[in-house]
């Protein structure tokens, strides 16, 4: 089932209100992705609209992800985190003083 996130970016730019990865890419479908790297203002959007399109063993990197209430985005990316819980993923955490990358491996 595809998950549809409703954002609502601060910054008034076509390019943060695609509405789906189809937008940039008309033709990709199914699982054909083997990394998706998020990293950008509108992140949450960018993972729901990508992850149907990740391969069995694609790698998804969600950048700075200490960020989970960022003011410059759409208020949180914790519903990136949230849609990882039970799903069968392998997660890996990197952390720093400063700056955190989560790495998720489809099962």
């Amino acid at each position: 089932k595809k998950i549809n996130y409703v954002s609502k970016p601060r910054i008034n730019n076509k390019f943060y209100n695609i509405d789906n990865i189809n937008s940039l890419f008309p033709d990709i479908s199914g699982e054909c992705l083997d990394i998706i790297f998020i990293d950008g203002i509108d992140r949450v959007n960018c993972f729901f609209g990508s992850i149907d399109y990740l391969k069995k063993g694609g790698i998804i990197i969600l950048d700075d992800s200490n960020r989970i209430d960022n003011p410059c985005s759409d208020g949180s990316y914790r519903p990136i985190q949230d849609y990882f819980i039970n799903k069968n993923y392998t997660h890996h955490k990197f952390r720093s003083t400063y700056r955190n990358t989560d790495i998720w491996i489809k099962n």
